[in-house]
């Protein structure tokens, strides 16, 4: 999604996902008071249906992660009694670590997702 709104200067342009992702929490309440101050309001509800997807779509990464993260200390509790599967025992825990490393950096997009969502209600919805 590409957000354009009038500032002072001529037309702010951003798009959305890496900027959303990236940018600091001050940053970003910082462009979302320009954007309602440019009264460009006409996006605000899709802007809002973009994040609560995009919130959605991360959450299901994360169900996703935890299920693989599942299968995969199964997989290591199964091997662990057995000599000749050490090599497999180790890929796995690793598996099992970049998983859980996934899981944890999708937990923070989630959070960081919900607030920017309250945020983007908050200061555009006042007016």
């Amino acid at each position: 999604m590409v957000i354009r709104f009038h500032i002072p200067g001529g037309e702010m342009v951003i798009k959305a996902a890496p900027f959303f992702r990236e940018a600091r929490m001050r940053q970003i309440r910082r462009m979302l008071k320009m954007y309602r101050e440019s009264g460009s309001g006409g996006e605000y509800k899709e802007l809002v249906r973009w994040l609560g997807e995009t919130a959605a779509g991360v959450q299901d990464e994360l169900r996703a992660l935890q299920e693989e993260y599942d299968a995969a200390l199964r997989r290591v509790s199964e091997k662990s009694g057995l000599k000749e599967a050490r090599r497999e025992l180790s890929r796995l825990n690793t598996v099992a670590r970049e998983i859980k490393r996934e899981m944890e950096i999708r937990g923070k997009l989630l959070v960081r997702y919900g607030k920017i969502l309250k945020d983007v209600e908050r200061i555009l919805g006042e007016g």
